[in-house]
């Protein structure tokens, strides 16, 4: 198990941002200066950030994977929802929004998740569930074969250094 290899940096990327022409300079910039790997970068975007100017967002999204860097769509489900966004843009990750976890032992609710996973990984893209909170909804989505999930099952927020700590904990 190696660190370097597991973690990577997800950053939420504001709408704004993935407007602005100087995106892709601004982000190669830090890359470059603090040494970083590309590849180890996920950029969070929500569904409402890409409707905003598609050329300019599909021009910057393009440029930002061929250097290596992962795009994600944050609280899919919840926003502008197209189908069209997973054929149009470049994106490696769907994060699916907890309202839809929330309502997953409904009959709509676990068929409304399982296409969406299901959906996501016919097109080669990764799923995360958001908002797991216990080993039943964690039991589900196993069933599904959605690969990560996220939420205080996992952990509860901590401190920066309690991180750490349990960080190389998993790397003895």
């Amino acid at each position: 198990f190696s660190l370097e290899e597991s973690f990577s940096i997800h950053l939420n990327l504001p709408p704004h941002r993935l407007q602005s022409p100087a995106l892709v300079d601004d982000l190669l910039a830090v890359i470059n200066t603090e040494g970083l790997d590309a590849t180890k970068l996920v950029l969070e975007i929500t569904e409402g950030s890409i409707v905003a100017d598609s050329a300019v967002t599909t021009r910057s999204m393009d440029q930002l994977k061929s250097y290596g860097v992962r795009l994600a769509i944050d609280d899919f489900g919840t926003g502008y929802s197209s189908l069209a966004y997973l054929k149009t843009f470049p994106i490696n990750t769907l994060k699916i929004d907890k309202s839809f976890l929330d309502d997953y032992q409904s009959n709509s609710g676990s068929v409304f998740i399982d296409t969406m996973v299901r959906m996501a990984h016919n097109l080669h893209i990764s799923v995360v569930a958001e908002g797991v909170e216990s080993q039943e909804q964690l039991d589900y989505l196993d069933s599904i074969q959605c690969e990560c999930y996220q939420g205080y099952f996992c952990s509860n927020p901590v401190p920066k250094q309690e991180f750490i700590q349990l960080v190389q904990k998993l790397n003895t």
